[in-house]
């Protein structure tokens, strides 16, 4: 330690400002209670105040023993520094020491021999924009709050009114039978009519008058109605129609996302079904667009600051193109006066003529 912790007043400023700063950091507070470092030695470089000491009591509480002293001293707060020392991590740091105290301090924390540095240093792969990531892809989400909200919840009760649908129609299809009832007298007669095997096949009769009587094969047999099961199956495959038509709608997903067009409309008519369809979904295809734009400027960003023209060359297995030499800045025209008659030419200016041999010998290497 590089203060005294014996000032009772500094120290409980720097507590009192810890414990806002813990109070206000959630996320660091669940990120501490999921993770076991287990005795990992850290060093920590870096600007000392509220906020960066939360960060080593975190990690001091996570199971690792923490070394840290300030990366700017003008940054460093005393105050801080006594409660954070009171509190567990190794402090060696204080407010404005000179060049030689501030480099002991560094060796200090080094001679901890530590398993992990965390340096305040500068963006080692200067992007165009520092963060190396990009904004996150996140699904429909609400005014308030970050967290995605799952698409299904949209359509949920079109869904439990799809399953439904679909279990009455399945009851039903079961209950969709060929069946009935016959006298057991005529048993044998029936059972051989009905059976799987019997195809232009006659059945003798015994008693063929009675039979006739009784209004033939009609009065013997008694089938059960299924008129009304059908037609209660016709309404609910039309309801589920309905249903699954309304679920395409609120998700734009329809039959014109598959490519199924009507050949005899028009191209009107079908561009404005396909901006119908598929308006509902353009914001997540936007986003989807911009992720994809955002990982190409991050690679290209990389690419331009840290590759040669003769590694991206390697890379690529494009030749690299020859430069082109410059053209030279043109003469400035001059007025020139026409000459008297019987007057001689002026000389040409040598100025002159050694711009058009440079532009010529420019033009033959482009064209080579």
């Amino acid at each position: 330690m590089s203060l005294p912790v014996d000032v009772p007043a500094s120290v409980a400023a720097g507590a009192a400002k810890i414990d806002w700063a813990r109070a206000h950091m959630p996320v660091l507070a669940a990120a501490t209670r999921r993770i076991d470092l287990g005795g990992l030695r850290v060093a920590m470089c870096i600007h000392l105040e509220a906020k960066t000491a939360c960060l080593a009591l975190a990690l001091e509480e996570a199971g690792a023993r923490v070394a840290i002293t300030g990366s700017n001293p003008l940054s460093t707060q005393d105050d801080i520094c006594r409660a954070l020392a009171v509190r567990g991590p190794a402090v060696f740091a204080r407010h404005g020491p000179d060049e030689e105290e501030y480099r002991g301090f560094l060796r200090q924390v080094l001679d901890t021999r530590p398993d992990v540095i965390l340096d305040d240093i500068e963006d080692p792969l200067k992007l165009p924009e520092f963060l190396p990531s990009h904004d996150p892809l996140l699904a429909t989400t609400t005014t308030d709050k970050r967290i995605p909200v799952p698409d299904f919840t949209e359509y949920q009760d079109q869904a439990d009114e799809l399953d439904i649908l679909t279990a009455r129609i399945d009851r039903l299809t079961r209950a969709l039978k060929l069946s009935g009832v016959y006298p057991g007298q005529q048993k044998q007669v029936l059972q051989q009519l009905i059976d799987e095997g019997t195809e232009n096949k006659l059945i003798p009769v015994e008693d063929w008058q009675a039979y006739s009587d009784k209004g033939g094969l009609a009065g013997f047999i008694q089938w059960m109605p299924i008129k009304e099961v059908a037609e209660t199956l016709v309404q609910l495959y039309a309801a589920r129609d309905k249903t699954k038509d309304l679920l395409y709608e609120i998700t734009g997903i329809g039959d014109i996302m598959r490519g199924q067009t009507d050949p005899n409309e028009t191209m009107g008519a079908q561009q404005l079904k396909a901006n119908f369809s598929t308006r509902r979904i353009m914001p997540q295809q936007r986003a989807v667009a911009r992720v994809a734009r955002d990982l190409i400027r991050l690679l290209a960003g990389v690419i331009a600051e840290h590759f040669s023209p003769q590694t991206i060359s390697m890379i690529t297995g494009y030749p690299q193109l020859a430069p082109v030499p410059p053209v030279p800045p043109q003469p400035p025209q001059m007025p020139q006066q026409a000459p008297m008659p019987g007057q001689p030419l002026p000389p040409p200016d040598p100025a002159m003529a050694q711009w058009q041999q440079a532009v010529q010998a420019a033009q033959a290497v482009m064209q080579a």
